[in-house]
């Protein structure tokens, strides 16, 4: 299994915090997201800092870090801070869409515009092929919790945010444009 395979399926334990949304309410949740914001931050400062964990990392994930993330936070980092605010900023039943999005849109993106993605666009870092994966699956995700136009928004959404908004990480720009544009359409 290539490491991009992996990192996209370890992203995947993310899904756990939209699951749990379920059982809980705004203001517990809030409270645990939270919790795992402090946690996090403060271990990535550890990181960055004073190289605390660099060798232990590896081990734990394998070689499912990216270049980047040597020197800046991680994309795990990036998915709580932002799951924190959805959970913070959005309805329950959006919020739970719009985190979902993120983990469930992201991984069939990559699986299929890496092994299928034959049209190009945006420099070449993304492809149509990618994309039509990544709005089925929100979709699909989307009309489990969702009524199907709320569904269709939001997988347009998070569609948008992760193939068109490419200097913002996609783990903080899928749930949050995403669950702009849910609020927005539920007023409707």
């Amino acid at each position: 299994m290539d490491s991009e395979l992996k990192r996209k399926l370890f992203h995947e334990i993310g899904l756990l915090i939209p699951i749990s949304y379920f059982f809980y309410d705004k203001k517990d949740a809030i409270f645990g997201m939270s919790i795992l914001v402090l946690v996090f931050v403060f271990v990535e400062f550890l990181r960055l800092r004073y190289n605390f964990g660099n060798e232990i990392i590896p081990k734990v994930v394998g070689k499912t870090v990216r270049d980047y993330e040597k020197i800046d936070l991680s994309a795990a980092t990036y998915f709580i801070i932002s799951s924190f605010f959805t959970v913070l900023l959005f309805e329950k039943y959006v919020a739970i869409a719009a985190i979902s999005y993120n983990s469930i849109g992201d991984l069939f993106s990559a699986i299929i515009g890496k092994n299928y993605g034959k049209t190009k666009y945006m420099g070449g870092k993304k492809s149509i092929e990618g994309s039509l994966a990544c709005f089925v699956s929100c979709l699909l995700v989307g009309l489990l919790i969702l009524n199907p136009f709320m569904a269709i928004s939001g997988a347009l959404a998070a569609t948008f945010a992760e193939g068109y908004l490419i200097k913002v990480n996609d783990n903080l720009s899928i749930p949050i444009v995403s669950g702009i544009i849910l609020t927005l359409v539920s007023f409707l």
